[in-house]
């Protein structure tokens, strides 16, 4: 059963406040979206009264320890955004249903290709603004949980999606059911796509991470959650070590190979690439970035279905071995020009450039 609503975070904070009231206790990955870790760390314990431990969620015996007697939820995300660490979620479920608690899971990554519910988790929650849309066209949020959970959250009295309102305009519902049909079509290319991408740039010798690559250390924990068939999920991450060499990264595959888009979100049918550390993690402090290795030259790189995928692998090659050759210091500059009455022409301004 499912509740559909407006945008992620309304799924998010609805199941949570559906679950949690005034001084309960919350057990958190220490590596989340964004948004999720703002209202986790922040609105949460400043709004309502509800305080958050935030644990290495790889690390089971520290997520024991941080249950209280007043913990009603564990909350985690199957791939960790952005760094794409596994959640254990079997061994997580028991650790929650041991105490009493609910096992929340945010599956936004990994759409059919992993199903929660099958692992233990009690409250799986989507942004379906990304893979499920597909278009990055709309924003939008599901809710999935017993029949009993959703009445929580319809209830007349206490119920977050009753009083608050975050439902779903019935029109952005009919566009998503028309969308629904293909999803398994586009999952699967994504993984083929990004599996594909992963292991040629472990093969440049870059700092790749990918949960399809048996050198990741949880690659063996997504192999047993995965539904045969969808691969390990369309996001890849790729640490530059610096901003410099990871804009740089950017800049060339966007503009000179029409690559893919420097821009937030994921599940596009181009790819989309963005750093990390400055966009959707940008809510955390210094210090909770490098708790959740997130480094400033970190690239999360949604990987797209356009173009043949010989032409994107040409391109990626490319773009790597350009950047680490020039040391994220391109040897050219564009320079926009305006000519004067006088007819000479005046330097306006001018950038780093990737060059021809």
């Amino acid at each position: 059963m499912h509740i559909l609503c407006p945008a992620g975070m309304a799924a998010i904070s609805s199941a949570v406040l559906a679950i949690c009231n005034s001084g309960d206790h919350v057990v958190c990955s220490n590596c989340v979206y964004g948004g999720t870790f703002a209202f986790m760390k922040t609105y949460l314990p400043l709004k309502t009264g509800i305080s958050v431990s935030f644990v290495d969620i790889t690390d089971l015996a520290a997520v024991e320890a941080a249950f209280t007697s007043t913990t009603k939820v564990l909350f985690t995300e199957v791939l960790s955004n952005p760094t794409l660490v596994v959640s254990d979620l079997p061994a997580l479920a028991s650790i929650a249903h041991a105490h009493g608690s609910h096992l929340v899971v945010d599956n936004t990554f990994t759409p059919l290709a992993v199903t929660p519910a099958r692992w233990g988790a009690d409250v799986v929650v989507h942004s379906m603004t990304k893979f499920i849309s597909g278009a990055s066209d709309v924003i939008a949020g599901a809710v999935c949980g017993s029949n009993q959970f959703l009445q929580q959250l319809m209830d007349l009295q206490t119920g977050p999606i009753m009083l608050q309102g975050p439902t779903m305009d019935p029109r952005i519902a009919s566009e998503l059911l028309l969308r629904l049909p293909h999803l398994p079509l586009r999952i699967q290319e994504h993984s083929r796509r990004a599996q594909a991408m992963a292991e040629l740039l472990e093969e440049l010798g870059a700092k790749v991470v990918y949960p399809g690559l048996p050198s990741h250390q949880h690659h063996a924990t997504l192999k047993r959650l995965l539904n045969p068939g969808y691969g390990y999920g369309g996001l890849v991450g790729l640490d530059m070590g610096t901003p410099t060499k990871a804009e740089a990264l950017m800049e060339r595959l966007q503009n000179k190979h029409g690559f893919g888009l420097m821009a937030v979100s994921l599940g596009y049918a181009d790819t989309l690439m963005s750093l990390s550390a400055a966009s959707t993690s940008s809510e955390l402090s210094d210090m909770d970035k490098a708790s959740a290795n997130i480094s400033d030259g970190y690239v999360r790189m949604s990987v797209g279905v356009t173009g043949t995928l010989e032409q994107r692998l040409s391109q990626l090659h490319e773009a790597f071995t350009f950047v680490v050759a020039c040391n994220g210091c391109p040897p050219f500059r564009a320079t926009k020009l305006q000519r004067q009455p006088n007819g000479r022409m005046m330097e306006l301004f001018s950038w780093p450039s990737g060059g021809p």
